[in-house]
């Protein structure tokens, strides 16, 4: 096999393996991470390093979604080989979005290409790139819950770990529209309510309407 032909092999192959860690993930596939990682691999997410044993209780923590991600642009040295490859990851519930894109290294092995190592970026709204807000997913277990302490719970796609949930305002902090007047006509009357500004009482006006709709009989 000519080079250019290994190389366009390779390629191949690792376009496959970085499809199967999307699909994988996506269908919480739990124990085919060997089909993709080396033994010794490592993932980084929000600033925290996991070895291959903890990918179970890393993916089980995850919100369920869709990833999707492009072909990765490879650079090859020997049996060794770095790359970027950009995802989206959509939430299945609320399909929310998160941007971002990962930075590998991959290593050729007897029974074929996979990934050492493994790091996520995000891509911000405000046009900046980071690795999230650090903490580790994992550390939660047994603790009380994220949303009990005002923030939706961590994970590893990145969606919604970031952003506090909104604090609801109080009935004093908030700001009372007022109700413009009703008028109705009925029987002749013309009946216009005001508000007041007390919500438990309101001010009746009634006067008769010289354009009644039901005059009475002449007499």
């Amino acid at each position: 096999m000519t080079n250019e032909a290994q190389r366009v092999s390779d390629l191949v192959e690792l376009h496959a393996l970085c499809a199967r860690y999307m699909a994988y993930t996506s269908r919480h596939v739990p124990d085919r991470w060997l089909d993709v990682f080396t033994p010794d691999a490592e993932y980084s997410a929000f600033g925290t390093p996991y070895t291959l044993e903890r990918f179970p209780a890393l993916l089980a923590a995850a919100p369920r979604g869709q990833y999707i991600g492009n072909m990765p642009v490879v650079d090859f040295d020997g049996d060794h080989a770095t790359g970027v490859q950009h995802f989206v990851f959509i939430d299945q519930k609320s399909h929310a979005m998160r941007l971002g894109f990962y930075r590998d290294e991959y290593v050729r092995r007897t029974d074929g290409w996979r990934i050492r190592r493994r790091a996520t970026t995000f891509m911000r709204k405000h046009g900046g790139f980071d690795s999230g807000r650090q903490h580790d997913p994992l550390a939660l277990e047994g603790k009380a819950s994220p949303r009990a302490r005002g923030r939706p719970p961590p994970s590893p796609s990145g969606v919604g770990c970031d952003r506090a949930l909104p604090q609801s305002r109080s009935g004093s902090q908030r700001k009372r529209m007022p109700t413009p007047p009703r008028h109705t006509q009925r029987s002749g009357w013309n009946v216009q309510v005001a508000v007041s500004p007390n919500p438990l009482v309101s001010e009746n006006v009634v006067s008769r309407s010289p354009n009644s709709l039901y005059p009475r009989a002449a007499r």
